[in-house]
């Protein structure tokens, strides 16, 4: 399930930018920054379908909800 649309994870990507380009370079940012961007591309816009023993799975993706 995604907490985050793909719109949040890149305007949350911006943020992290600018506050390191305000504070400078930081271990902890470049993290966030790879995790955040790692989260951006294997975002899945869900389509599920019903699956009679497990639920609903995505078609895309195959997690379930």
């Amino acid at each position: 399930m995604n907490d985050f649309t793909k719109e949040e994870l890149r305007n949350l990507y911006k943020c992290v930018r600018l506050t390191e380009m305000q504070h400078g370079e930081c271990s902890d940012l470049d993290n966030l920054k790879l995790k955040i961007q790692s989260m951006i591309d294997n975002y899945c816009d869900h389509e599920f379908y019903e699956h009679n023993r497990l639920g609903s799975i995505c078609k895309k993706c195959g997690d379930c909800e």
